[in-house]
């Protein structure tokens, strides 16, 4: 069944998506005093799969793991860019 997950963390946020069948379904960032952003995924044992980050049991393929962080690295990047 399918979850729905929303976290600051980029870090779980790559991890997540270095899982199969996780998207990104949206995102949020917004300035204030400092940059606060927000994911929301979507996929299969989210939960789960957060629980092992912050356990610090989880395991990921590091090639993926790194690709998939500098994509939500662009994705900050260029929101913030057509912003200001």
């Amino acid at each position: 069944m399918s979850e729905v997950y929303s976290t600051s963390d980029i870090w779980l946020g790559a991890y997540f998506l270095s899982e199969r069948d996780t998207k990104l379904v949206d995102f949020q960032v917004s300035r204030s005093s400092r940059t606060i952003v927000s994911f929301v995924f979507s996929g299969k044992n989210l939960t789960q799969l957060a629980q092992e980050y912050c356990q610090e049991e989880a395991e990921a393929n590091i090639v993926q793991l790194r690709s998939r962080l500098n994509y939500l690295r662009d994705i900050i990047f260029e929101s913030t860019k057509r912003k200001y």
